[in-house]
């Protein structure tokens, strides 16, 4: 009978080798854990038979980061009905370069069929080409069947066993012996590059790195178009100095209104001269004087002296940023002239007040005519209610029709079945039809 591939014991380690690789590839990367393999020879036992047996371990992760210490215990126990370790052969058998039999003590449990393997060695890594091997002989009195475990030594360095368990079977027919081991057999070729794992989930966003140093400053880009939408105003520049004055040039003209400006202290009111013979032909407009200190307040208004020429349109100054807090009101202009008076209004104006009553006149005859029906009085109260009529009233008139309704949504449900109809006369008979020429 053909045995399953993974069912021969020489190529049992590449099998679980594979395993071990896939679950690999399924998780997330290389995992630093040993991963052990257990294996028991042989799995069938014959009845009432001092046997001899073998257990072997190995690891099959060769990217485990981590190392066998020193007081890992390996742990065999055999749960079988009538089943007993007799017998555990002291010193191991190890496949190794480094690795040596006597990094290991091996102690067999008095009662409980197990038996306990620890490393004394150096803290070192675990090949999977390295092997280690315990011996000893075990009897079954009971024709049944059973598993036996392995444990791992205690800690986060090991991943789980595998197996963690394997059957045995005691059998009532001689078994054949355990042939010697036979040689190690040629490395098997590469196999295939495995498929490549999902891309894993993306890392945590790393912490904002430090601010990089101001580069030079860029060429000046060309200048953009008018833009539709006013600027902030910019804040409002300091005064600068009052510069001399110089000649009068000729009018320009005329400029946008300017701020109005504050008002300058009143000058001294000069003495009134005396009064000249009237000229027909107006004097030369004559410059106008520096400006005299500031005196006391004059109670009485001076003559308005003659306007100045209008002088140039200073620069546009930047425009300021926009205030926060409102400008103090500028004074009152004066009024403007009386507006034509309009078309007459179609709007009746408000009713003026009441005049004073006049006097009563004297009592008139007595009229013919009746007089205009003065206002109801106010209702007077409830009277008591009467006794119950036993008569009926009339009746009242049919109200209006009310609208029809909205049409109700289509029934589910099948209205019942109408009474068949009578039947109707019969129809003449039609022509007959010609002979067929195709054979019944």
């Amino acid at each position: 009978m053909r045995q399953p591939l993974c069912g021969h014991t020489s190529i049992r380690r590449v099998c679980l080798a594979l395993v071990w690789s896939s679950l690999l590839l399924r998780g997330q990367g290389p995992q630093p854990k040993i991963a052990l393999q257990y294996t028991a020879a042989p799995s069938a036992f014959e009845q009432g038979k001092t046997s001899p047996f073998q257990v072997t371990f190995s690891n099959l992760n060769g990217s485990a980061l981590e190392k066998l210490m020193p007081g890992d215990q390996f742990r065999y126990a055999m749960h079988v009905v009538g089943g007993h370790i007799e017998s555990v052969k002291p010193d191991v058998s190890t496949i190794s370069d480094v690795i040596k039999p006597e990094d290991f003590t091996v102690t067999l449990g008095e009662t409980d069929n197990v038996i306990t393997l620890t490393y004394n060695g150096p803290s070192q890594p675990l090949q999977t080409y390295e092997t280690i091997t315990v011996s000893g002989t075990a009897i079954f009195r009971n024709w049944t069947s059973g598993k036996v475990a392995f444990a791992i030594p205690d800690g986060a360095r090991y991943a789980d066993p595998i197996p963690a368990a394997s059957s045995v079977s005691v059998v009532n027919f001689p078994v054949a012996a355990t042939g010697p081991t036979g040689p190690t057999g040629p490395t098997g070729a590469t196999g295939a590059t495995g498929v490549t794992g999902a891309t894993g989930a993306d890392g945590l966003t790393g912490a904002t790195g430090p601010a990089g140093a101001t580069g030079p400053r860029g060429a000046e880009g060309p200048a953009g178009s008018d833009s539709t939408v006013a600027g902030p105003q910019g804040s409002q520049g300091p005064a600068g100095p009052a510069g001399a004055v110089g000649p009068a040039g000729p009018v320009g003209a005329t400029g946008s209104v300017g701020p109005v400006g504050a008002t300058g202290p009143a000058g001294i009111q000069g003495p009134t001269g005396s009064t000249g013979a009237a000229s027909t032909v107006p004097g030369p407009t004559g410059a106008v004087g520096p400006a005299g200190p500031a005196g006391a307040a004059s109670t009485v208004p001076g003559p308005t002296g003659p306007a100045g020429a209008i002088g140039p349109t200073g620069a546009t100054g930047a425009t300021g940023a926009a205030s926060s807090v409102a400008g103090p009101t500028g004074p009152i202009g004066p009024a403007g002239p009386t507006g034509a008076t309009g078309a007459a209004s179609s709007v009746a104006g408000p009713t003026g007040a009441t005049g004073p009553a006049g006097p009563i006149g004297p009592t008139g005859a007595a009229s013919t005519v009746a007089g205009p029906t003065g206002p109801t009085g106010p209702a007077g109260p409830a009277g008591p209610t009467g006794a119950a009529s036993n008569v009926a009233g009339p009746t009242g008139p049919t109200g209006p029709s009310g609208s029809t309704g909205p049409t109700g949504a289509a029934s589910t449900v099948p209205g019942p079945t109408g009474a068949t109809g009578p039947s109707g006369p019969t129809g003449p008979t039609g022509p007959t039809g010609a002979a067929s020429t195709v054979p019944g």
